[in-house]
């Protein structure tokens, strides 16, 4: 399967320096091959120092017959990974107060499979 990358939003020129944004990025994966528990906690690791994030926790919990759901605490925010083997899919979350570069190491992680980068940026309001 081709990857495939888009980047739905880019930050607005508009968006103030002065007050703190959020930026969220989320990655749809499309494999044959989910990554299993231990995976997951790689994607994670690998996600937060990558991203130069602060990984305070990661708790995974395993689904009978199959399926993960991750959640790491990071002092930025948090990253959430959720697989659906059944459904060849899985979700990568990471929300951030700092700014998020590209994904370089999340593409190699996932060297076979179609994916989907979707950034979104939110200004705090005061």
């Amino acid at each position: 399967m081709m990857i495939k990358y888009k980047c739905r939003a880019k930050k607005p020129r508009n968006m103030s320096s002065e007050r703190p944004y959020l930026e969220c990025v989320e990655v749809e994966l499309m494999t044959d091959d989910p990554p299993d528990e231990t995976a997951v906690e790689k994607l994670i690791e690998m996600t937060a120092e990558e991203f130069d994030l602060t990984l305070f926790s990661v708790v995974t919990h395993k689904f009978e017959p199959h399926g993960v759901t991750a959640l790491a605490v990071i002092g930025e925010s948090h990253i959430a990974v959720h697989t659906w083997p059944e459904n060849a899919f899985t979700h990568l979350q990471i929300f951030s107060c700092k700014e998020l570069p590209g994904i370089e190491s999340i593409r190699q992680f996932f060297k076979q499979s179609g994916f989907e980068v979707i950034r979104v940026f939110r200004q705090i309001q005061s």
